[in-house]
């Protein structure tokens, strides 16, 4: 599907069929990553165009993301991740090349929103650690370990010996 959006001139809409084509075929990737499923999903050609997009807000016709340097980075191929506010929302983004026969003919980028539970699931990978994620003024993730490291309420014989 990038292949063919590439093969279209500059400027001109992509074929609502190959966009449809796309967004079922990342929809499909997209359920294989079980909870590290992309909450926002774009495939784009090698122009940075968003061919087809998985959750969020249609963007409008011929926008792109071709001048973000996340994307940028992987139409040169590399594979990179970032932190981008979206539509009002904190999104952890990773990008990466599309190859075919050794050409780069475009990217996936992969958003995971930054809430509750993307903090819980980092918390749960560090130790003891606690963490928020910022947007502005608003915090929009937090989460704090299981009781590791909390102090516990001391026994009575132990409040006893102190007195």
């Amino acid at each position: 599907a990038l292949r063919e959006a590439n093969a279209r001139q500059a400027g001109t809409e992509t074929p609502e069929a190959l966009r449809t084509r796309l967004r079922t075929r990342l929809g499909e990737l997209n359920t294989q990553l079980g909870e590290m499923a992309g909450d926002l999903l774009f495939g784009v050609d090698s122009r940075g165009v968003i061919i087809a997009q998985v959750g969020g807000v249609a963007p409008p016709a011929n926008a792109g993301l071709g001048a973000f340097p996340l994307v940028q980075r992987a139409l040169e191929g590399y594979v990179r991740d970032d932190v981008w506010a979206w539509n009002g929302e904190l999104y952890r983004m990773a990008a990466r090349p599309v190859v075919e026969n050794g050409q780069y003919i475009g990217a996936i980028v992969h958003g995971k929103r930054i809430d509750d539970a993307f903090a819980s699931r980092v918390v749960s990978r560090l130790s003891g650690a606690s963490l928020a994620f910022f947007l502005r003024e608003q915090i929009v993730g937090s989460a704090m370990p299981n009781n590791v490291g909390a102090m516990a309420e001391p026994s009575t014989a132990s409040r006893n010996e102190c007195a």
